[in-house]
């Protein structure tokens, strides 16, 4: 898969998601029930179940 570059504005970066390096900040968004709630499961995701999210997504 050819790299694909951040887009820097002057308020973001837009990259491609890290699943390793990522994989906290990703469980605590998806550990928020106001989050979860659109999700799937309707509620809170667990880290263990936020890495199962990133495998499928990815």
């Amino acid at each position: 898969m050819e790299a694909i570059k951040p887009i820097y504005t002057e308020r973001l970066i837009l990259r491609m998601f890290d699943s390793k390096n990522d994989l906290d900040s990703y469980a605590s968004i998806l550990g928020q029930k106001d989050v979860g709630k659109w999700l799937p499961k309707r509620d809170a995701y667990n880290k263990e179940e936020s890495e199962k999210m990133i495998k499928f997504l990815y």
